[in-house]
């Protein structure tokens, strides 16, 4: 991130909302995308360096349109990011992952996870 951005003196930020439009991994991007995994590696790299740069965000909130599936390469790469700087997850209410918890086959499994694993965090948002 450039500095000329001044993100280190966001020190009030404690939520990042991020809205996915769409996942450009999904076979409907054939033909049209610059490469498998750019966008997906571009926005991941950004949020990494807003991670870096405004170290108060507590929680990143996601949200999406229909069309983006949680279990998805963009969706996927962007929680492991957060996960790697230990935010809390949380979920936006356009999408309905909030409420319903997804209707991706994987959404599930990943529901599974937490409820038996745990979120391993101290805090928990809602």
């Amino acid at each position: 991130m450039s500095p000329i951005l001044g993100l280190q003196n966001c020190i009030n930020v404690k939520v990042l909302k991020i809205f996915v439009e769409c996942d450009p991994s999904d076979a409907i991007f054939q033909g049209f995308r610059a490469g498998d995994g750019f966008y997906e590696g571009f926005c991941r790299d950004l949020l990494e360096g807003i991670l870096q740069e405004v170290r108060g965000i507590e929680k990143v909130e996601f949200d999406a349109w229909s069309s983006v599936k949680r279990s998805g390469d963009m969706m996927r790469g962007l929680r492991e990011v957060v996960d790697g700087h230990k935010k809390v997850i949380g979920w936006g209410p356009e999408r309905g992952w909030a409420v319903s918890g997804g209707t991706d086959p994987g959404d599930r499994i990943w529901l599974d996870a937490v409820l038996v694993h745990g979120m391993g965090r101290a805090r928990s948002f809602v």
